[in-house]
């Protein structure tokens, strides 16, 4: 008997005849059956969604140490004075940093303006990604079709879906 919330017939178990066999020499466990449950849809769908997800993490998470250690390593002169006026442009509102970029002579300033600018926008997207990653597809396409959402997050919905889609096309051609 095997036990699972998942099963498409709704059952907290079902009935499988199962072979176990161990490995003569390592002592090792597999197990045979000739009829695989049928899981529910949603969550199949899930599942996968939660793959991705968690290697998506682990992977931004993996770029964001590496960014770090050659932030450590970087040395040189000015480097101070370049890690306060970044703070400096960090804690500034949006209109403040709009004002540098239109206003302000240094080249230098302008363009950690525009990376912050850049960086907070990222972050905004990321956030309306990661909200909307959790729902269901035929729900983000009811969030991409509809025209009175705002247009980042139908964007991130479209963006969710076409890589649902590739990762289904992916998984079913390594399948074969």
């Amino acid at each position: 008997e095997l036990a699972c919330p998942h099963f498409k017939s709704g059952h907290g178990a079902e009935t499988y005849d199962v072979m176990v066999m161990r490995h003569l020499e390592d002592g090792t466990y597999s197990f045979a059956i000739d009829e695989f449950p049928e899981m529910d849809e949603d969550a199949i769908e899930t599942f996968w969604i939660q793959k991705v997800e968690q290697h998506r993490r682990y992977r931004e998470e993996t770029f964001r140490q590496m960014e770090l250690d050659v932030a450590e390593h970087q040395t040189g002169e000015g480097k101070a004075g370049a890690v306060s006026s970044a703070e400096e442009l960090a804690s500034m509102t949006a209109e403040g940093l709009l004002h540098v970029l239109s206003h302000d002579t240094d080249a230098s300033r302008r363009e950690a303006a525009l990376d912050v600018i850049e960086g907070r926008w990222e972050q905004a997207g990321k956030e309306v990604h990661d909200e909307l990653s959790h729902m269901k597809t035929s729900m983000l396409h009811e969030i991409a079709s509809n025209p009175t959402v705002a247009e980042q997050r139908k964007l991130a919905a479209e963006e969710i879906i076409k890589a649902r889609a590739r990762l289904l096309d992916s998984t079913t051609r390594s399948e074969l």
